[in-house]
């Protein structure tokens, strides 16, 4: 869970050098609206309620539309083995990762004497049971991956939520700069509306 307290952090983050922005503004304009880092903190503009939603429901998107990558689960490796009370018998391991005992033999159904006597049509095909069991007991532990696709366009509303409330004509930047009384550039926040911009466009 984000806490409010990780959200206005983020959010005063995002804003640093605003302050400082805001204060050489007001200075060189000559405006008495003129505010230190403290005092903007102490009294945020108007707009700054929506900017710290915005902020949560674009960290909140972010890490819900991360996708979770898609799995297959590593082939056992068989080897030889010797089974039965006397570890005398012919028998299969299958070698894994995660050290599960998973094993093959014909013991009470065939007397071999080597591995080689193993008919390969069974044995093969306890092997492949063998596998099956193994990977739904590994996949049943896993939680399938989310839709892609709706995760996306949850993402996708999410950051065109963020920069409608941030970049928009009654957004943040813009109560910033009407509260300061100076249309200032402001650099960082451009290029990052524009990245922003260009990947609503291309996704």
């Amino acid at each position: 869970m984000i806490t409010k307290e990780a959200i206005e952090a983020a959010a005063r983050a995002a804003c640093e050098d605003n302050v400082q922005r805001i204060h050489k503004a007001a200075h060189d304009s000559g405006s008495s609206a003129s505010m230190s880092g403290s005092e903007y903190y102490m009294y945020p503009p108007h707009g700054w309620p929506d900017f710290l939603a915005s902020i949560e429901a674009g960290i909140t998107a972010a890490f819900a539309a991360m996708p979770v990558p898609s799995v297959k689960v590593k082939p056992l490796e068989w080897v030889e083995h010797w089974g039965g009370s006397n570890d005398d018998l012919p028998s299969w391991r299958g070698k894994n990762p995660l050290g599960l005992h998973v094993s093959v033999d014909f013991i009470g159904k065939y007397n071999l004497d080597r591995h080689s006597d193993a008919p390969q049509d069974e044995l093969e095909a306890a092997k492949a049971a063998a596998q099956a069991d193994y990977e739904a007991r590994i996949l049943s532990a896993l939680t399938p991956a989310p839709d892609l696709a709706s995760e996306n366009e949850r993402l996708r509303a999410a950051l065109n939520s963020l920069v409608l409330a941030v970049c928009g004509e009654t957004g943040f930047a813009s109560a910033v700069r009407a509260d300061s009384g100076t249309a200032y550039p402001w650099p960082a926040l451009e290029i990052a509306e524009a990245k922003a911009r260009a990947a609503l466009e291309h996704t």
